[in-house]
Parts: C-alpha cells; structure tokens; sequence
C-alpha cells in the first residue's frame, strides 16, 4: 500500500498542501498516521482527496460534502441526503384538479 507525506499527497490529487490542511480542518479528511513529526497519508485519503476535488467543481459547498460522508459513513445512501422519498411521496399541490370542456375553454380563451 502506497503512503505519502503531505506535498506528495496534494501534487497527485491536483490540490495545494494547505487544501489538504483544511480539508482535514474541515472534517472532510482524516488525519494522517503520525511516524515521528511526519503525517504519512494513504490511498484512502488520496483516493478521498480526489473525490472532494470531483464534488467542489461540481459546485458543492464543504458543509455538503461533508453531510454526504456523514451519511455514507453510517450506511446511508443518496436519498437520505436529497429526501428523494419525501419529494416523490409528498403532494407537489394542494390544489384539485378540474377538468374543462371545448366550450369551456372557447369561453375562456377566446373564438380563436
């Protein structure tokens, strides 16, 4: 298994070295294993870097990351996070549907 100190983490996942730092700071990473004063990284957190880079040019915000890895982490998938469930359930209106004759749409809209 590959490990890595901090600057080589952040050129293979296309970040800076202070990204990293507040990715971590964030709780979007872990911290590394500590060998002495040096944090050496893994592939799980290089593999990990990269997908936050994905989901940030897709215009996600820190806090939606991290709910996203709150919720994975537990077992929980997509729509938990998006209540899909909800939103397909629930009424979109609490109106009643009517139904309109030809006639009564000539009165409305006009001969024509």
């Amino acid at each position: 298994m590959a490990e890595y100190r901090i600057d080589e983490l952040a050129r293979l996942a296309e970040t800076t070295v202070r990204n990293v730092r507040v990715y971590q700071d964030r709780g979007l990473l872990a911290p590394p294993r500590r060998q002495g004063r040096v944090g050496i990284y893994s592939e799980a957190h290089l593999a990990r870097l990269r997908l936050i880079g994905q989901l940030l040019r897709r215009g996600y915000t820190f806090a939606n990351i991290g709910e996203m890895f709150q919720v994975w982490e537990r077992g929980g998938d997509l729509s938990e996070i998006l209540g899909f469930e909800s939103a397909v359930g629930d009424a979109w209106s609490d109106e009643i549907a009517d139904y309109l004759g030809m006639g009564d749409l000539k009165d409305l809209f006009g001969k024509g």
